[in-house]
Parts: C-alpha cells; sequence; structure tokens
C-alpha cells in the first residue's frame, strides 16, 4: 500500500522543530523515505530560522532525499487546524520513482524558470518504468513593493503613482518584487510535463504579501519554483472544487497595462471608482486590510468545463487595480462569492465514491481567514473521508493539472491529490 506519512511540529526553535517534525514524519514510515514535502509558517522567516527547519530536519533524514516546500499561511492535519509550525509529508513505497526540480527568477523569467524546472523532472524520469506520473509544485508568490518614502503598501494613493505604473512590469521584473508571475510560470511548467497531472500552490506568509521562502534540498530559496515529480504504479486522482456562486454583479474589463496585471479601467471607467459602485462599497473599505474585503469576491472570465479559473484584486494603486493573474482585455468578468457552508461542501466534492486512503491538500489561504476557529469542521470532514494521514497547506494561489487541456492557476479553490 503506497501511504503517505504526516509529522508536524510548533515548536518556536527552528532546529528542534525541524528535528521533531522530521522524526515524526519518519516513526510512521517502514522504509526510508522517497521524498519529503516540507512547509512552515511566516513565524520562522526571522533569524534564518528556516534554514535551522532544514538542519533539524536533516539530522535525521539525509540530505540526498528529494526534499521540496515553502512558507505558506496555515495546515491541517490530523493532528489539528495550525496558523503557526512546521508540517512534513513522506512516503516509503518502493514502486516510486521521484525527481525534483526548481526553475529561479520567476519574477524576471517566468517561463524560462518553469520550463527549467519541469526539464528537470522529465529528464529524471524518462527512464521510469512506471506509468503513473503527477506532480507537486511550489512557486513564490507576490510580494508588495517597497515603495521609496511610501513603503510596503497595498493601497497607495499618492502623487506619481501614475507614472511608476507606467513602468509597474518592468521594475517588478528586475527587482523581483510585486506580482508574482506564477501564472506564467505554472503555464510554462504544466505544459512541459506532458502525461503528468498535479497540484501545487504559491508560497506565502499570512497573506499580508510582504515575504515568501521556497525549500529546496538542503537550501532555502526565493522567487523560484520547487516541484518533485513522481512516477508510480498506483493510480493517483486529482481533483479541483471551488464552493463559488456568482454574486449577480459583471464588467467589461476594457483597459490593461504593466505587462497586463494593471486594470486601469472597467466598463470603460477608472477601474477602482467602477468597482466600488459596482459592490456599493465606499473607498474606507480599500485599506492595508484589503485582502480581508475584496479577496473575498474573486472574479471568473472563462470557464473551462471544470475549472473556473477565479482570479484575485491584489492591490490598489490610485484609481487602477493590480491584478495576482492576468486577466483577459476586452471580455466580461462576473464576480462570484463562498460562504461558510459552500467551503465545506467545496471539500467533501474533493472525494469520489472510492475510499481514500491518504491524501495531500492545497487550498486558498483566504478560506482559512473565512473559516477562522470554525476550521475544525474541515478537520472533521477530511477525517470522516481519509483512512490514512493527510496534510492540507493554506497558500497565496492554487495551481490544477487535472489532464493536458485543463490547467489553472487559481485562488478561492480546493485542490487535492488522492490515494484510492
Amino acid at each position: 500500500m503506497m501511504d503517505f506519512s504526516v509529522g508536524m511540529s510548533r515548536n518556536w526553535d527552528g532546529f528542534d522543530a525541524g528535528e521533531e517534525v522530521a522524526i515524526r514524519t519518519l516513526e510512521k514510515l517502514e522504509g526510508n523515505p522517497k521524498f519529503l514535502l516540507l512547509f512552515s509558517t511566516y513565524h520562522y522567516l526571522k533569524n534564518r530560522e528556516f534554514e535551522k527547519i532544514l538542519e533539524g530536519v536533516h539530522t535525521h533524514v539525509s540530505p540526498k532525499v528529494p526534499l521540496i516546500g515553502g512558507s505558506i499561511a496555515g495546515f491541517i492535519t490530523r493532528e489539528g487546524c495550525y496558523t503557526r509550525g512546521v508540517s512534513a509529508m513522506s512516503s516509503s513505497y518502493e514502486n516510486m520513482d521521484v525527481a525534483v526540480g526548481i526553475g529561479r527568477n520567476t519574477k524576471l523569467t517566468p517561463q524560462k524558470a518553469g520550463r527549467d524546472c519541469a526539464e528537470q523532472i522529465k529528464n529524471e524520469l524518462k527512464y521510469s518504468k512506471f506509468k503513473q506520473k503527477f506532480f507537486i509544485t511550489i512557486i513564490s508568490a507576490a510580494e508588495v513593493p517597497n515603495l521609496p518614502l511610501i513603503g510596503k503598501k497595498k493601497v497607495v494613493n499618492v502623487f506619481g503613482i501614475n507614472f511608476f505604473l507606467k513602468f509597474f512590469n518592468e521594475i517588478c521584473a528586475l527587482t523581483q518584487i510585486g506580482i508574482g508571475r506564477d501564472d506564467t510560470v505554472f503555464d510554462s511548467f504544466s505544459k512541459e510535463l506532458e502525461g503528468f497531472i498535479g497540484i501545487g500552490g504559491a508560497s506565502c506568509d499570512n497573506l499580508s504579501m510582504e515575504k515568501n521562502r521556497q525549500f529546496f534540498m538542503n537550501s532555502v530559496v526565493s522567487n523560484s519554483i520547487v516541484s518533485i515529480g513522481v512516477s508510480c504504479d498506483k493510480e493517483i486522482i486529482v481533483n479541483t472544487s471551488f464552493g463559488l456562486s456568482p454574486y449577480g454583479k459583471k464588467f467589461k474589463i476594457d483597459k490593461l497595462s504593466g505587462g497586463g496585471y494593471v486594470l486601469e479601467k472597467i466598463n470603460n471607467q477608472p477601474a477602482v471608482e467602477e468597482y466600488l459602485n459596482i459592490m456599493g462599497w465606499t473607498r474606507d473599505v480599500l485599506d492595508e486590510r484589503l485582502y480581508r474585503k475584496v479577496f473575498y469576491y474573486p472574479f471568473v472570465q472563462e470557464n473551462s468545463k471544470k475549472l473556473l479559473q477565479p482570479k484575485m484584486l491584489a492591490l490598489v494603486y490610485g484609481n487602477k487595480f493590480v491584478c495576482a493573474a492576468k486577466p483577459i482585455e476586452n471580455k466580461s468578468a462576473e464576480i462570484y462569492i463562498s460562504s461558510g457552508n459552500s467551503l465545506l461542501k467545496s471539500i467533501n466534492d474533493l472525494f469520489t465514491s472510492q475510499k481514500c486512503n491518504s491524501a495531500f491538500l492545497v487550498s486558498c489561504g483566504t478560506r482559512l481567514e473565512t473559516l477562522g476557529a470554525n476550521a475544525y469542521l474541515i478537520k472533521d470532514l477530511l477525517d470522516k473521508k481519509i483512512k490514512g494521514d493527510y496534510l492540507t497547506i493554506y497558500v497565496g494561489g492554487e495551481y490544477s493539472k487535472l489532464n493536458e487541456s485543463e490547467r489553472a492557476f487559481m485562488y478561492q479553490s480546493d485542490n487535492a491529490i488522492l490515494l484510492p
């Protein structure tokens, strides 16, 4: 049986947390680990605590074991729901070949980063005799630009901001700060991995969009895509669900700039002003806690049979929005919304009628914010649906590839790799 084993730690010291999470993950394995997925909340970002976590892990796990991961907003295991701590997942299954890849400079050369990562995985697994192939990928999310005399603010309305936006795309690319470009990175990556299915997430902090890091083997990196590719002899199921419903409000996207990420006009009006009119809000809602309001209302432009591809308004610069993923110009958009009950239904929809032995799940970080203390309802549902161990991570954007034609970068989604 192909089991996943999950461990976690809430120790404040990075080295001790790394040791504990490794021990608790390995103690459930009957053989040597074939890989390790490692995730940490942002609390360990300072004083090289991420590096210390890896040092602690590698006192019990060989540095040669394929390892990827990154910073996340929170996680759920059988032990509980946490917004602080370190978690890991592994497997010792023998009929499995594993490869890892990394692509760097995701905000400067996103397509190249995706291709580089995918090619490493393809080359390592091209002689594998196992036919079922899947991946798990982590990509650096957006980071709020640190503007001179302004600092890191999500809402900026000062003289000169329009001038800055004229060079927004170039400045963000060269400094590797700002929009994550992970939509482009994932598209390039997933296209290269023909015959693979898989899921992933954008590494983040507590959704303040200030810092994020990725883990690759024995290193802590930034502005990177890190991925694990697996070939095995077991049937793997990848599912995506949303729990979203139309909010009854629509608009047309008329003008984009900044490489396609800056939304200037909707309904032929300044974007921010018109959006507030549509929602019936005043500008007071646009403050530094922007994600607690706007993030709950993603918009959808194009549908496939299953993947809605919800997009998010990330920053407010003057009367313009900066989007986390490129919208489509001259195309209508519809606003969607979710509720506590619909989030539970979304998790339930991930599971088929077949029994699920183990699972790895990637969900939107705003869902953790929405549920708050009620996140235990998700845990209770997962406990019932999954026989063995599981790990759910909460991230700043989600990726899914169900087949060659259905692959997407999304927000407000739930994604799972299921082992029947």
